[in-house]
């Protein structure tokens, strides 16, 4: 996936791009356009722009979706149901998949996906010519290696354009089991979902409330056209919940 020539300037020019976590003296010191942390068996990677601010994975998943159509037009992307609009109104041939490792293996291998994401952090990549899928932490942080170098543009301004139309709140863990029946029915005339929990979805805002399979929580993600309608929108849940 990677072009040889822009690999070589990879490796000559971007190396401190890839970085484990520092501070942000460090990091502003070191101008690397981003850094990178990857969890103990370095299948998930997180990454932080050239200001030492967190990116999304949601964000991330977008971008990569968007490299991978790019070089590969009829590339089908796979995404969970948590965070949506992002990659789904960015590129072609989406799908969703209950989020989980062992959900995505198989959803990808059964549909022919080329690339999938997760919120979580955790990236799948598939071979072509086989049903062989990596869930992979390196390839991500080359991938978005290589549009640096070959832009000139930092983490950062590639990100921008997704911050500047889809607003989300950090994910929001409850103990207490909740009635998603219940629940759906304050959302009347929604687009609604139960392939993983409870998606409700509006033209103007979304939300995906869901179990998770980790730990004894619910979480809820939520999503919006305009900052204070995502906030109005998690207060309301919250009254609710």
């Amino acid at each position: 996936m990677i072009n040889k020539q822009v690999l070589r300037k990879l490796k000559k020019d971007y190396f401190e791009y890839i970085l484990s976590w520092v501070d942000r003296k460090k990091l502003l010191k070191s101008k690397a356009k981003f850094t990178v942390s990857w969890d103990a068996d370095g299948d998930r990677v997180f990454f932080k722009d050239e200001k030492n601010k967190k990116v999304p994975a949601y964000f991330i998943t977008a971008l990569l979706a968007e490299i991978i159509q790019q070089k590969y037009p009829k590339a089908k992307i796979a995404h969970d149901s948590r965070l949506v609009w992002a990659i789904r109104e960015t590129v072609k041939r989406t799908c969703i998949c209950k989020a989980g490792w062992s959900n995505f293996l198989n959803f990808i291998r059964k549909n022919r996906i080329l690339f999938g994401g997760e919120t979580s952090g955790h990236y799948y990549f598939a071979s072509s010519a086989s049903k062989l899928v990596l869930n992979d932490g390196l390839i991500p942080v080359l991938l978005i290696a290589e549009k640096i170098a070959k832009t000139g543009k930092s983490l950062a301004e590639l990100i921008r354009p997704y911050q500047a139309q889809y607003f989300i709140s950090p994910e929001i863990n409850f103990k207490e089991k909740i009635d998603l029946k219940k629940l759906e029915k304050n959302y009347l005339g929604a687009k609604i979902s139960h392939l993983d929990g409870l998606s409700i979805e509006y033209p103007d805002y979304r939300f995906n409330l869901r179990p998770s399979q980790t730990e004894n929580l619910w979480r809820l993600n939520i999503e919006a056209r305009d900052k204070n309608l995502l906030q109005a929108k998690k207060l309301e849940l919250l009254k609710i919940l």
